[in-house]
């Protein structure tokens, strides 16, 4: 049970676009409950972005080179190095690149990168570039 100061506002984000039905359970001091619920109305529109650079450095800040976004159905994001190499590869936004290759750190330097991305409407992203890695 999650429980609400008076003052506080309840948030909720979708996933996609659509009519959710949501409900409110209200508690008072006493115990008594009382529930409303309503259909509620949601707009999603998804994007998706890679960073440009990051610092894997172990500080808890911008340590890996991630894919962001809202609205990502699926993806492949791929980075290489200067030689054309395979460093890093994944099909979760959650999963971020650390600056390593087989285990060892790689050099500061720009890493090639492509994205491969669908979004929740099924629209194609495809997106590359470099991602500077600072060390």
């Amino acid at each position: 049970m999650v429980t609400v100061r008076r003052d506080t506002l309840v948030k909720h984000q979708y996933p996609r676009t659509g009519v959710f039905s949501t409900c409110l359970i209200a508690i008072n001091e006493y115990g008594c409950a009382d529930t409303s619920c309503q259909q509620v109305s949601a707009t999603v529109n998804p994007l998706v972005d890679v960073v440009t650079a990051f610092t894997p450095n172990n500080d808890g800040t911008n340590d890996r080179a991630i894919v962001f976004g809202f609205g990502v159905s699926k993806m492949t994001f791929r980075v290489y190095n200067r030689l054309g190499q395979l460093v890093f590869e994944s099909n979760d936004p959650r999963i971020g690149w650390d600056g390593k290759f087989q285990g060892k750190d790689q050099p500061m330097d720009a890493y090639a990168y492509t994205l491969d991305a669908e979004l929740i409407d099924g629209t194609p992203v495809k997106k590359s570039g470099t991602i500077t890695l600072i060390r």
